[in-house]
């Protein structure tokens, strides 16, 4: 597909992703703790309350807000997700106290259900109507470039803020969301079938929606992927504290995310030579890459291995989740409800993300960080094999034929 042969609807949305996925992150992340700790002077257990109630709203509200975008409009929820995450930034810098936080938490957790799939929905209904959706993967692969790259500019520069203000990155935060509304607003929506809604039924609509994905064929494939996605998530906290005990000095962790950004941007320029690979391959590569990294960690006890496999998981980590789009809007092609599929994948992890941390935490207390991380990739390596195998064993043949 041509540049000049783009229709200009569909150049203009392309463009706008692009910035759209610079500005739709919280900028002021690095110091968010640092500032409910020191300025709000909540307890490190009410930190951790915070978290668990922001997880558990995005959890039970992301099904239903990919249901809203699907039978409403992609547009709106990407308009009302930008809106609630600038209401969250405003509450954290008027009111820093642990009723502000559960506050913003409560609304945060919300706007990115609401913009969760509906975005990439978007854009796979522009290239369905006026390009080529075999383009999918290239498209989004670069517009998430540009968007790391404009992530590491932003969350290096706005968390210095700090130091002039505590309350500067947040009200920048405001400023950076306002400007997602005003990128929200500017897409262009192409016009699509929608099923019909009976109003006074949407629970019914959403259970539905939902079975009309996973059933007794598909659910334990489902399930291999969420717990993929949450082992990618998850396991953060216990990756940085064995960075710092292999020797790493605690301000240079950001910097090791940061490269992983840019290297997720070089990434996303070579994304789409991985469509050559089917679903079942991709799997399996995903999960050698999840769970080689736990092993590889757990036996060399190396700081620099250590960083370098870090480097490559979180870069992999940045660019996966478009590809498991590709393959499952491919696998359930003609669906009028996109945005609910994407979105119970994002269930999927934020349910594993809330599940995952106790287990490993368990067993780390138990083996040590090293054997630990060890033990932990094998057993979850043997349980995704098992889960995988089963799932594509059961999963509709004619339907993974087609990719």
């Amino acid at each position: 597909m041509h540049k000049t042969d783009i229709h200009p609807y569909l150049r203009k949305n392309i463009q706008l992703y692009g910035w759209y996925k610079i500005f739709n992150k919280r900028v002021f992340l690095p110091v968010t703790a640092i500032y409910l700790v020191g300025v709000g002077r909540l307890s490190l257990v009410q930190i951790g309350i915070v978290g668990t109630v922001t997880g558990l709203v995005s959890l039970v509200t992301q099904i239903p807000t990919g249901h809203f975008a699907d039978h409403h409009s992609r547009r709106s929820a990407l308009m009302i997700g930008a809106a609630l995450l600038m209401l969250s930034s405003a509450i954290l810098a008027v009111f820093p106290s642990f009723i502000g936080a559960l506050m913003a938490g409560t609304a945060s957790g919300s706007g990115y259900a609401f913009v969760s799939g509906a975005g990439q929905s978007l854009l796979h209904d522009c290239l369905e109507r006026w390009g080529d959706v075999k383009q999918y993967v290239k498209v989004m692969g670069r517009a998430q470039s540009k968007g790391l790259m404009g992530n590491v500019v932003l969350v290096g520069v706005v968390p210095m803020t700090y130091a002039l203000n505590p309350r500067m990155p947040f009200i920048l935060g405001v400023v950076a969301f306002a400007v997602l509304f005003w990128i929200s607003w500017s897409f262009i929506e192409p016009a699509r079938a929608k099923a019909a809604v009976n109003s006074a039924n949407h629970f019914k609509q959403i259970i539905a929606g939902v079975r009309s994905f996973i059933n007794a064929d598909t659910i334990w494939l489902f399930i291999a992927i969420g717990l993929l996605f949450g082992l990618y998530s998850a396991p953060t906290d216990y990756s940085n504290l064995i960075l710092k005990d292999l020797g790493t000095a605690p301000q240079y962790i950001g910097w090791i995310f940061s490269a992983s950004s840019l290297i997720g941007a070089i990434g996303g320029y070579m994304l789409h030579y991985l469509q050559r690979l089917s679903f079942k391959s991709f799997v399996t590569l995903d999960i050698a890459v999840c769970c080689l990294f736990f092993v590889i960690i757990g036996i060399t006890r190396n700081l620099w291995i250590a960083v370098i496999t870090t480097l490559l998981n979180l870069g992999f980590w940045r660019l996966r989740s478009i590809m498991y789009q590709h393959y499952l809007l491919e696998v359930f092609k003609g669906t009028m409800k996109k945005t609910v599929l994407i979105s119970i994948i994002g269930f999927g992890e934020q349910l594993f993300v809330i599940v995952l941390p106790v287990s490993i935490a368990t067993i780390i207390t138990h083996f040590g960080y090293y054997n630990g991380y060890t033990i932990l990739g094998i057993i979850t390596t043997v349980l995704l094999a098992g889960l995988t195998v089963l799932g594509f064993s059961r999963f509709s043949t004619q339907r993974l034929a087609k990719i």
